[in-house]
């Protein structure tokens, strides 16, 4: 039995846990996720929250047109729960189109005001159910390294910290410090240095480097048919060592809107707190007629030092867990 039939629903009124109806949900949803991670959302995640409640406004046509203008994320699978014939509460259910077996929870929300009611984890471990339903292998989920309640509640579902990435910010008109100079061990990743670039990725990074994909041997191809045409959109440096060993990699990938750079920095144990700076600046100085911002992911307590002195700027932490749906101790933790 799991929490939502515990809680269970009261039959003379809409009160309860219900499937998410993500047509006539939407606006509601919205209004929920944004009360709920008030200053949270990134750039992106309020561009969602409003484009949501616009489109909800319209009933059926309303959510016709997001399908075809907004992400998945903006009519998922999930449950919400209602009080008083109001949302009051929300979990998603996502695939990973990339990756058959993988679903992402997302937008575990509960208003202020009826938290600490046995809400989220109804929702959560219905969610669960869902994902085991259509045959998923693994559930995973990113969550705020400053949320303790709701790192309780995954943990105590069976979700497992596979990481805590810090997403660090710089603008177009933060300078580089004069005073750092070029190395001479970095230089353009030869293409068929890339299977060392990714093993170097597979030990520093097992979980993935782009949420919520796992590690992935595309990111470091080489892009012979793009770059020919002058198209390329992810580019590579390393730090090579008279042995040829490659001790450290930037690559920057260019956004999917073209409207900033997503850095991958790798840098072997041994020269964790030598290389991050002048790969950092050698990555800068390389795309600076570009004019984009540039972003990065980075393990929270590595490089921080590194990226401050280059006016990057820490946005948030988030913790990245994992539920293994093969696992028969998970549906033993929801009884």
């Amino acid at each position: 039995m799991t929490a939502a039939a515990k809680i269970g629903t009261h039959s003379h009124t809409h009160d309860g846990l219900r499937p998410l109806n993500a047509r006539r949900d939407m606006s509601a949803v919205a209004k929920v996720i944004e009360i709920a991670f008030a200053g949270q959302l990134d750039a992106n995640g309020r561009r969602m929250i409003r484009q949501m409640k616009a489109l909800g406004r319209f009933g059926w046509i309303g959510w016709l047109v997001a399908q075809l203008v907004l992400p998945p994320a903006a009519y998922p699978l999930g449950f919400v729960w209602e009080q008083d014939e109001t949302v009051v509460g929300n979990a998603s259910l996502l695939p990973d189109g990339r990756y058959p077996g993988r679903w992402i929870l997302a937008n575990v929300a509960v208003l202020p005001e009826y938290r600490h009611r046995g809400i989220a984890r109804a929702l959560v471990t219905s969610v669960i159910d869902l994902a085991a339903r259509h045959g998923g292998l693994e559930l995973v989920l990113q969550v705020d390294v400053r949320s303790e309640p709701a790192h309780r509640l995954y943990e105590s579902l069976g979700f497992v910290t596979q990481t805590t990435r810090t997403t660090w910010w710089r603008s177009t008109d933060a300078r580089l410090p004069a005073e750092v100079g070029t190395a001479p061990q970095i230089r353009p990743r030869r293409d068929d240095d890339w299977p060392q670039q990714y093993a170097l990725a597979r030990s520093l990074f097992p979980e993935g480097l782009l949420w919520p994909s796992p590690l992935r041997a595309d990111i470091f191809r080489p892009e012979p048919l793009s770059g020919a045409l002058g198209l390329r959109r992810t580019r590579h440096w390393a730090w090579y060592e008279e042995s040829g060993r490659i001790g450290a990699t930037l690559t920057a990938r260019l956004g999917a809107e073209a409207r900033h750079w997503r850095f991958i920095l790798l840098v072997a144990p041994d020269l964790e707190g030598i290389v991050e700076k002048p790969m950092l600046v050698h990555g800068l100085r390389e795309l600076k007629d570009a004019q984009l911002p540039t972003t990065i992911d980075y393990p929270a307590s590595l490089a921080t030092d590194a990226l401050t002195s280059l006016n990057f700027q820490a946005k948030r932490s988030l913790t990245w867990m994992a539920l293994d749906l093969r696992d028969g101790n998970a549906q033993k933790l929801r009884v």
